[in-house]
């Protein structure tokens, strides 16, 4: 299926009759099925788009760009949730897409949460992607945010900068949190903080990343299970802070 700038969620969702919305896209999704997304920009106006399709272990869902094409989600909506998955979404990979946050502070703690994960969504992947922030965010906003509970996700290969943002690129927050995540090979730059960890996520890898331009590289506030190996940093005052090491295991990090 594909979906274009101009194309509508009434359409047959061909390549000639393409859908409109992401999330009106991915409503439509079921397992096996694959979603392009052309290139151009898509202005979002809903202020939370919740996943709940689901593929299977055989045949998971992907979305993606087309081949050589950019596509770029913005917004002009306060706390814009470009994707929530949640209420069992399972087996969908996320790849080849720009999420940028609008220019707007947060008038309520809750902030920004470009991409989140509730509600039991497991074996997600967010691959290749580029997530922007913006310099006018407070430190409650976030690219990337696991709220849990939730099993097998994975955050690899993406570009999460924060243009000056007081927030943070990833965060893991609420509790129960997540289990088995993998935080791997993404460039994180110009942020506050570029991960926090403060819940009761467990297996939890964060290895072979770089940061750039940021406070505070990883901060480990407390978890059931954190691994931080492999990465490194480039004019980061704090590479890793830890408010507490229980639970906590590093190595062979360039800092």
């Amino acid at each position: 299926y594909y979906m274009a700038p101009g194309g509508s969620d009434a359409a047959a969702g061909t390549l000639a009759a393409p859908w409109g919305t992401l999330a009106g896209a991915i409503s439509k999704l079921k397992a096996g099925d694959t979603l392009y997304v052309r290139g151009g920009t898509y202005v979002v106006t809903m202020q939370i788009a919740y996943v709940t399709v689901a593929g299977t272990s055989a045949a998971p869902i992907t979305i993606t760009n087309y081949p050589g094409e950019i596509p770029v989600f913005t917004s002009t909506v306060l706390q814009e949730d470009f994707l929530y998955f949640t209420d069992n979404a399972a087996y969908i990979t996320l790849s080849g897409l720009t999420f940028e946050g609008p220019d707007l502070t947060a008038m309520d703690s809750d902030g920004e949460g470009l991409i989140g994960f509730i509600g039991n969504a497991s074996h997600i992947t967010l691959e290749g992607n580029t997530f922007l922030g913006s310099p006018m965010w407070n430190s409650q906003q976030h690219l990337v945010y696991f709220a849990g509970p939730g099993i097998d996700l994975t955050v690899s290969g993406n570009v999460f900068d924060g243009r000056g943002s007081l927030g943070d690129a990833i965060t893991s927050y609420h509790d129960p949190n997540e289990t088995n995540i993998t935080v791997a090979g993404n460039t994180i730059r110009n942020f506050d903080q570029g991960i926090v960890v403060w819940s009761t996520i467990s297996g939890l890898r964060i290895t072979n990343n770089s940061f750039s331009g940021c406070r505070i590289g990883i901060r480990h506030h407390n978890s059931n299970g954190t691994s931080v190996t492999g990465n490194s940093t480039t004019s980061v005052s704090y590479p890793l802070l830890a408010d507490s090491t229980l639970n906590l295991v590093q190595s062979g990090n360039s800092w």
